[in-house]
């Protein structure tokens, strides 16, 4: 699916129950049009699988 915007990827991880915010969504959307990995690192229960399961599934 492409995304055009920040606030559209915003909009796909909330269809799938994930409340994302500016500095996600950004993240998400830059790395999206530029073809890029993304490295999410932080403690054990920040919520980095809950990204990667939303983005698998978006």
């Amino acid at each position: 699916m492409p995304f055009d915007s920040i606030e559209s990827v915003r909009q796909a991880m909330e269809s799938e129950n994930y409340i994302a915010d500016d500095p996600i969504a950004t993240t998400v959307f830059l790395a999206l049009r530029m073809k890029k990995p993304i490295l999410i690192e932080g403690e054990p229960g920040s919520g980095k699988t809950e990204v990667a399961k939303v983005l698998a599934r978006m």
